[in-house]
């Protein structure tokens, strides 16, 4: 009877130092968001949602403004443009001197 009690207790210890464990080294958003993962997620733009609002400049940043004049020279435009092309890029921009040269 006596060793049931012991292994009872120290049962009990191990199970309590484990859900401690467990509460400290766990992060419960993960398993949260993981067991409401939609079946469709691609159509579930709802579930999407920040969790948290970060704070920005607002909807839209300003336009940015083209530059008239560039010490570029056209030909180095070019050739940037043609190692985008050959990476498949999706997109290029070229500042210079806080301005847009080039948006392709």
């Amino acid at each position: 009877m006596t060793k049931t009690l012991g292994k009872l207790r120290f049962g009990i210890v191990i199970g309590l130092l484990l859900v401690v464990m467990l509460r400290v080294t766990v992060d419960w958003r993960l398993l949260g968001r993981s067991l409401t993962y939609p079946d469709r997620p691609i159509t579930a733009a709802d579930w999407y949602q920040p969790r948290q609002i970060v704070p920005g400049i607002g909807p839209q940043a300003p336009p940015l403004a083209r530059a008239e004049t560039t010490d570029i020279s056209p030909a180095a435009l070019q050739t940037a443009l043609e190692f985008a092309a050959a990476q498949n890029s999706v997109a290029l921009l070229v500042m210079h001197r806080d301005r847009l040269v080039l948006e392709q």
